[in-house]
């Protein structure tokens, strides 16, 4: 604007019309925003803004394609923007880029793309603010849950794409798929964290759309569950994923909200039903990964707390001693003990699993071994 100024009563017009203050800076980038793109750059900034981690300019093309309009919503391939860096150009200076340099979902060698970010953070403080409900541009107002839950949705919607329809087929398969599915990375971790994120908020639109996906399960070769789970843990087997429940990874992540729901309509013998590698139950599952409020919800509903899985290793095992990843956790280990779980020693509750060589050949849980059997010589000397 300035560089158009080539008087000196220009130039101090032009100032004078400069915005004063941050947030009438970014009203006026965003009331400038071409109205034909308004809602590309909604879901743009609300992923910004509330995604866990970066995203890359391929992985917004995806979300841009995604056609809301549908009955039934899906990726448009033709909505895909055919040039990438468009997405700055639309966002004007509310976006820019930072180049990354890592391993790529399906990439073994390391490789350098471009991540988007916001230009600054208070770009994502002014579009949560109330004082962006009362201006022009109020059209851009978000919430933290409705972020969340648009997030998960778009995720979900991609992941219930035809083309995974089919199942899971291999890890190679799932490379292949991480090339050509620029999102398939990001959708596959990262929708159980923003439904978690959610909390009770959970609305009937997306636990319908959470239901719709788990159903694909009783499709053949699992359908589009089994082509997500395979995508998490490309070595695991078929066979593994398709008698691995719906409950079992909502345990897992932690998602209180769907538990609750799924618990609805399971009946009480299969809150049990066991899955992944390892042969848990959901309640196991959620003991390893700390998560307190499923492990509450999965006891009420008359889950077995003193289960062991293929490795011998109890509920109550985890909740103790933690793993080297989580600390252990007194909340988990007191609802176990009050519905019934005791605590057992170590060598004889988890090495009756399995024969101790066999056990040993396993690096993580030879570490494991080691470690918590000094912790429990340690326990006895303390306690003599």
């Amino acid at each position: 604007m300035l560089g158009n100024c080539f008087t000196l009563n220009a130039l101090r017009k032009a100032l004078g019309s400069l915005p004063k203050t941050l947030d009438e800076t970014y009203e006026r980038i965003l009331t400038n925003i071409d109205q034909s793109y308004v809602s590309e750059v909604q879901k743009i900034l609300q992923y910004l803004a509330f995604s866990p981690r970066s995203m890359n300019m391929l992985e917004m093309v995806e979300i841009l394609a995604i056609d809301w309009d549908r009955e039934v919503p899906q990726l448009d391939p033709q909505n895909r923007l055919l040039d990438p860096k468009d997405i700055l150009t639309i966002c004007s200076t509310l976006v820019t880029t930072v180049e990354t340099t890592g391993y790529r979902f399906g990439l073994e060698k390391l490789t350098t793309w471009l991540t988007l970010r916001l230009a600054h953070s208070s770009v994502k403080e002014y579009i949560v603010s109330d004082r962006i409900k009362n201006s022009k541009v109020s059209m851009y107002t978000v919430t933290p849950t409705s972020a969340n839950l648009f997030i998960a949705r778009t995720y979900l919607v991609y992941l219930l794409s035809p083309e995974f329809k089919a199942g899971h087929r291999g890890s190679i398969t799932m490379a292949e798929r991480a090339r050509a599915w620029p999102l398939l990375e990001a959708a596959t971790e990262l929708w159980p964290i923003h439904i978690k994120e959610v909390g009770d908020e959970l609305n009937e639109a997306t636990k319908q759309l959470i239901l719709k996906f788990f159903a694909t399960k009783e499709q053949p070769n699992g359908g589009n569950y089994a082509s997500w789970v395979g995508s998490m843990i490309p070595d695991a087997g078929l066979e593994t994923i398709r008698n691995t429940p719906p409950l079992y990874y909502a345990a897992s992540y932690g998602m209180a909200s769907v538990v609750k729901v799924l618990l609805e309509t399971t009946p009480k013998p299969y809150v049990d039903a066991r899955g992944g590698r390892a042969d848990c139950t959901p309640l196991h599952v959620a003991c390893f990964r700390s998560q307190l409020e499923v492990v509450r919800l999965l006891l009420e509903a008359g889950a077995d707390p003193t289960t062991v899985n293929n490795k011998g290793e109890s509920c109550i095992f985890w909740a103790r001693r933690g793993t080297s990843r989580i600390k252990p956790n007194e909340q988990i280990y007191d609802l176990l003990t009050k519905y019934g779980a005791e605590d057992k020693p170590f060598t004889s509750h988890l090495v009756c699993g399995m024969a101790a060589a066999e056990f040993l050949e396993d690096e993580h849980y030879a570490r494991e071994y080691h470690r918590l059997v000094a912790y429990d010589k340690m326990n006895e000397q303390n306690q003599g």
